[in-house]
């Protein structure tokens, strides 16, 4: 149930980053003479680097809005009073940060650089 709000939230926090960012340079990048395709190609380059601006806050809009949905059906109040423990409910939400965590290290260790290099 994280993984969708996560998607749509990582999805559009990058299409309004991109957006903003195009309308910002597009000046500069007619003054070059730049075609379509490399524009393109250069948004596309600058993906990884707005990556790790990005996924972090979508990530924790995602949980927020998780949490709030479980306790909003009060899902958690179940899983309480079914004999869950705190640590159990919350362990699912603590792996899914984690593996996104390596993959943030991943990307800006090693993707990052690249493709700003190249961008």
């Amino acid at each position: 149930e994280l993984l969708v709000p996560l998607f749509y939230c990582l999805v559009g926090f990058q299409v309004f980053w991109l957006a903003f960012d195009l309308y910002s340079h597009l000046d500069e990048y007619r003054a070059m003479g730049l075609s379509t395709a490399l524009i393109t190609q250069l948004c596309v380059m600058k993906m990884p680097e707005l990556l790790t601006t990005v996924l972090p806050v979508a990530l924790l809009l995602a949980l927020l809005y998780t949490l709030t949905n479980h306790a909003r059906h009060n899902e958690l109040v179940a899983m309480r009073a079914a004999g869950v423990s705190l640590a159990r409910i919350c362990w699912p939400y603590l792996a899914v940060g984690l593996f996104f965590a390596a993959v943030l290290f991943g990307v800006t260790e090693l993707l990052g650089p690249r493709a700003s290099a190249r961008a």
